[in-house]
């Protein structure tokens, strides 16, 4: 693991490992390398608001090797999170998400010796929810999969309302005939001409 101490540092271990530094999130993803690997940060992303209610029952081994886990999240904009490491006590190599989920969104992230997935469901939505994580001890090793079952609670949950919707209604003049004066019609207003 290289430790990147300034932005020259991380384009310049860009240019030796990938052929285009110019994103290196990108690059790095093109050249199957994780940004982790290069950058040692506190958090990935800035935003990461917790749910309400974030429970998990421990992971479950199966006789091929596969993981499970049930997870309990409110659908209250925040995420759950779950931290998994390999026997060894280090994080995945590399990682992915099939299927994803359908109610709500799945990341995933190494962060020291953990390599974290979090779920984030939609907001407002109650019931159930599955999704599968790849994880990749390292190359040319077999991969795990990690299927998450998520319920998802909406209890306490308002969702923001929507604004009414905007109606334009097109005021009709009546035509009126009177002596000696002709009545215009249009949409916005009456013009009125002399004779």
């Amino acid at each position: 693991m290289y430790l990147i101490n300034s932005e020259a540092e991380l384009s310049s271990a860009l240019a030796r490992n990938c052929r285009s530094g110019a994103n290196w999130w990108y690059a790095c993803r093109l050249c199957n390398y994780r940004w982790s690997s290069y950058v040692r940060v506190p958090q990935p992303v800035r935003y990461m608001k917790k749910s309400a209610v974030c429970q998990t029952t421990p992971l479950k081994k199966a006789a091929d090797g596969s993981l499970s886990t049930t997870m309990t999240v409110r659908s209250d904009d925040g995420l759950c999170d779950l931290k998994v490491s390999q026997e060894s006590g280090k994080a995945y190599a590399s990682f992915g998400v099939s299927p994803a989920p359908e109610h709500g969104k799945a990341f995933l992230y190494s962060l020291d010796n953990d390599t974290h997935v979090t779920y984030t469901p939609t907001m407002g939505y109650a019931g159930q929810d599955t999704f599968t994580a790849i994880l990749v001890p390292g190359p040319g090793e077999k991969r795990t999969r990690l299927t998450v079952t998520a319920q998802v609670d909406a209890t306490g949950v308002v969702l923001p309302s929507a604004a009414a919707p905007v109606t334009a209604k097109a005021e009709e003049a009546k035509t009126t005939a009177s002596k000696g004066k002709k009545a215009v019609t249009t949409r916005r207003r009456v013009v009125t001409h002399k004779k």
